[in-house]
């Protein structure tokens, strides 16, 4: 595991905008860290997970939605 290794889960894009914001404020503003949007990815998991929704960024760049991810060399596909 690396030290920019991250997952958050929420239940709702609204919480889930507010945890990005917040970990990245804080990784730039203590850490000295940012994070890459290229990078991250969103995961929707539950019955309505095929359903367009609303877009959440990241330094005002919008995370792209995936259905499937590698995490530590772990390949995850739903």
């Amino acid at each position: 595991m690396y030290a920019d290794d991250l997952v958050i889960m929420t239940a709702s894009l609204t919480l889930l905008q507010t945890m990005i914001d917040l970990c990245d404020s804080i990784a730039r503003n203590e850490l000295n860290m940012s994070f890459n949007v290229k990078k991250s990815a969103i995961v929707r998991i539950g019955p309505a997970f095929r359903h367009h929704c609303a877009s959440v960024s990241l330094n005002g760049c919008a995370i792209d939605h995936v259905d499937s991810a590698k995490y530590l060399g772990i390949h995850f596909h739903w």
